[in-house]
């Protein structure tokens, strides 16, 4: 089935056509009405932000782009983007700092102002989380054998495994082969489908290793962290929930106070109280 140009609705536009904006594709004619020609190599810089109503606005007003002055302005927004960015994590985490907000693997956990700073890295930008934007988190381990005459053998163990190193791999078999652990990870899961993902051992590590127990004593107390701070969530929940229910207690309460006293109608009563309760 043949497509339409988003905004004049009669030239057909094809697959080959990148001239695309947020509700579809725009055909050259319409690109050249409003200044860009289609040979033109960063059109799209300048038109996908945009929807058919705005391109029909500009073509109904006469307005133009010029080409290199508008990707000179996107590029300084850019810029000034970037800098602000970076001028507000410099301070965040010099906030951060000065208050001795403790580090847990690489991330900042305010425990008064219930934040999680999740520090920039090369390819990410930084995240400054609520603890109430925390929902869940997995726990994985991946239990290896190292052989010494015959390489690596791996075998995921299915699913997250969570306790001591005898829970995780159990005892080592025989002189030849010991138990390890290739992979040790925790996911966190926060709202809006954000998730980030702690390392402690991405490695094959004999399980009677001075770095293992180390790992697995990170691994535990980070765990656990993570548990309070959903128990916390919990409890907030529960807290708002009960000072919602004596909210609406409260608000029922001199209403029919009100009725009693011949202010308002059974009526006007009715209606007010679906309305409280939300029904």
């Amino acid at each position: 089935m043949a497509k339409f140009c988003a905004v004049c609705g009669k030239n057909k536009v094809g697959a080959l056509n990148t001239n695309y904006i947020q509700n579809g594709k725009l055909c050259n004619e319409c690109l050249l009405k409003i200044g860009l020609k289609s040979k033109n190599y960063h059109n799209e810089k300048i038109i996908f932000p945009l929807f058919s109503n705005d391109i029909k606005n500009m073509i109904n007003n006469g307005e133009k782009f010029d080409y290199k002055e508008k990707l000179k302005e996107i590029k300084n927004v850019k810029r000034q983007y970037k800098e602000d960015k970076k001028v507000e994590y410099e301070e965040l985490l010099s906030d951060f700092k000065t208050k001795g907000i403790p580090k847990y693997n690489g991330l900042y956990f305010n425990n008064v102002d219930r934040k999680i700073l999740i520090p920039k890295t090369l390819l990410l930008e930084f995240q400054l989380l609520n603890y109430e934007d925390l929902v869940s988190y997995t726990p994985t381990v991946r239990e290896s054998t190292i052989n010494k005459h015959h390489g690596v053998a791996r075998a995921i163990t299915g699913g997250a495994v969570f306790g001591g190193a005898g829970a995780i791999v159990g005892a080592a078999t025989g002189r030849k082969s010991f138990a390890a652990v290739s992979k040790m990870s925790v996911l966190m899961n926060f709202k809006a489908g954000l998730t980030h993902t702690i390392n402690f051992i991405n490695t094959d590590t004999k399980t009677n290793s001075l770095l293992f127990k180390a790992a697995e004593k990170n691994f535990s107390q980070f765990c656990a962290l993570l548990d309070r701070i959903l128990d916390e969530n919990k409890s907030f929940e529960s807290n708002e929930e009960t000072v919602s229910i004596d909210g609406e207690d409260e608000q029922l309460r001199k209403l029919k106070s009100l009725l009693d006293d011949g202010v308002i109608t059974q009526e006007d009563f009715d209606a007010k109280k679906k309305q409280i309760l939300g029904i």
